[in-house]
């Protein structure tokens, strides 16, 4: 499965359009979109209140496990995704409930979750690499990601520069506005593909 299909990158990108739509003035949700964007599951899934998935089962240490799985706990991002699956759908039909489906008349909905895996994607490859020594609470920034991911993975300044374009895009989606980098929403979306590019080239993926 491509990332852009994950239910975390349908839901990441609704919002994102959301936050676009509304030139980034959300009150309702906000907290629960907050937790998902800085990968902080165990806030999320609390928020949230779904029942975990009953036949989920990760080998870890010797001990088949499938109840109760948490980052506090230790459990990888990528278990993570698919333990919080329910709360995911069930917040994604919340919001759009409330917020609605808007056609936008410059990004897709493609586009949109791929914004949204961008992002979580950059969150889920520094987590392994520092083998989740950082708290999901202390949302480090996406600019801090992926310098520290570039660092990382020896990814010359020319191309961690067009990651860069990427995340200045995303930045742009949300804020809804031309930014200085971009002269239109075209320019951004070419940048941004360069950017998905480099993920691609790399694997800087959430899969």
């Amino acid at each position: 499965m491509k990332d852009e299909d994950l239910v975390i990158s349908h839901v990441v990108g609704y919002m994102l359009s959301v936050m676009k739509f509304h030139s980034k003035n959300i009150t309702k949700f906000k907290e629960e979109f907050s937790a998902i964007r800085h990968a902080d599951y165990d806030c999320f899934s609390g928020l949230v209140k779904a029942p975990q998935p009953e036949l989920l089962i990760q080998w870890e240490s010797g001990i088949i496990k499938t109840e109760n799985f948490s980052q506090q706990s230790g459990d990888a991002d990528i278990t993570m995704h698919f333990a919080i699956e329910p709360s995911l759908k069930k917040f994604l039909n919340e919001c759009t409930k409330y917020y609605g489906y808007n056609k936008d008349t410059n990004i897709s909905n493609l586009l949109f979750r791929k914004c949204g895996a961008f992002e979580i994607a950059a969150k889920v490859q520094l987590n392994k690499e520092l083998q989740n020594r950082y708290l999901p609470n202390a949302k480090i920034t996406l600019e801090k990601t992926i310098d520290e991911l570039c660092g990382y993975n020896n990814i010359p300044a020319d191309e961690k520069e067009i990651l860069h374009n990427g995340r200045r895009f995303v930045n742009m989606v949300k804020l809804n506005e031309i930014n200085k980098q971009f002269t239109s929403w075209q320019d951004g979306i070419v940048a941004f593909e360069l950017a998905w590019n480099i993920c691609e080239k790399y694997r800087l993926k959430i899969l």
